[in-house]
C-alpha cells in the first residue's frame, strides 16, 4: 500500500484540471510552501519564530537556513494551541506561525490582536484551508503562507501573502521537470503495478529535491 505525498503521480493524458476557486491576486507564487517560508523569513528579517509542535521539517528548514532560533509551543488534544505555554514562551520582535488544523482555531482573535500590539509578527499557514474563503470582518495576520502540493497533482506551487514587500526569486526549471517525469512514472506504476517505475519515480523525487539549489533574491 501507497502513503504519503507523492502518492498519487500525475497522467498527462488526464491531467489535472484544478478547483473551482480563482486565488487573489495578492499571493505570490512560488516553488513549494517551503520557498514561500524563505520568502518570507528573508522580508520578515526577525531572529526567533515559535511554532506548533505538529509540523514537518521543511517548515523549519527555511527559517534555520536564514539566521531564525526555532522553538515551539503545545497543542492541546484538540488541535487548539496551549495558551499558558505560548504566553510564557513569546517576546516582542518574534514571529508566531499558527494554522487550523481540520478547521480548530489555534487562537482566539483576540490573542493573536493582543500579540500583535505587542510586536510579535503573525504568521498564518493556510495550507490546511487554502480554497475555504474568509469572511469580511475575520482576523488577519501580517502574513500567510500555502503548499498546494498538499492537495494537488502539482509538481510545484507554494504561495505568500504579506504586506512586508516583494521578495522575487531566480529559480529554473529542473525541479519542477523533474518532479512531473516523477508524478509520470509514479501513475504508470499505479495503473501497471510495474514495480522498477514506482522505485524510479521516487529515487527522480529524491534528486529532484536534492537538486533544488538554494532561491536567490533578485536584487
Amino acid at each position: 500500500m501507497e502513503y504519503g505525498g507523492e502518492l498519487f503521480g500525475l497522467n498527462s493524458n488526464r491531467p489535472f484540471t484544478g478547483v473551482d476557486c480563482q486565488l487573489p491576486a495578492d499571493w505570490e507564487l512560488y516553488r513549494s510552501g517551503r520557498d514561500a517560508l524563505k520568502a518570507f523569513a528573508r522580508l520578515a528579517d526577525r531572529r526567533r519564530v515559535w511554532m506548533p509542535a505538529l509540523c514537518c521539517a521543511s517548515m523549519i528548514l527555511p527559517f534555520t537556513q536564514n539566521g531564525y532560533e526555532v522553538g515551539f509551543y503545545r497543542l492541546r488534544d484538540d488541535y487548539s494551541a496551549d495558551m499558558e505555554d505560548i504566553r510564557a514562551k513569546l517576546n516582542s520582535g518574534d514571529v508566531l506561525l499558527y494554522m487550523r488544523y481540520f478547521g480548530i482555531r489555534p487562537f482566539p482573535d483576540a490573542f493573536l490582536e493582543e500579540q500583535r500590539r505587542h510586536g510579535v509578527l503573525l504568521l498564518e499557514d493556510r495550507t490546511h484551508d487554502i480554497w475555504v474563503s474568509r469572511a469580511d470582518g475575520d482576523f488577519r495576520p501580517d502574513a500567510a503562507v500555502a503548499s498546494l502540493r498538499k492537495w494537488a497533482a502539482l509538481p510545484e506551487g507554494g504561495m505568500l501573502r504579506t504586506q512586508l514587500g516583494s521578495c522575487p526569486m531566480k529559480t529554473d526549471s529542473r525541479y519542477g521537470d523533474m518532479r512531473l517525469d516523477a508524478m509520470e512514472k509514479k501513475s504508470r506504476y499505479l495503473e501497471t503495478d510495474e514495480e522498477v517505475l514506482n522505485t524510479e519515480a521516487r529515487e527522480e523525487y529524491r534528486q529532484a529535491e536534492n537538486s533544488a539549489s538554494p532561491l536567490v533574491v533578485l536584487s
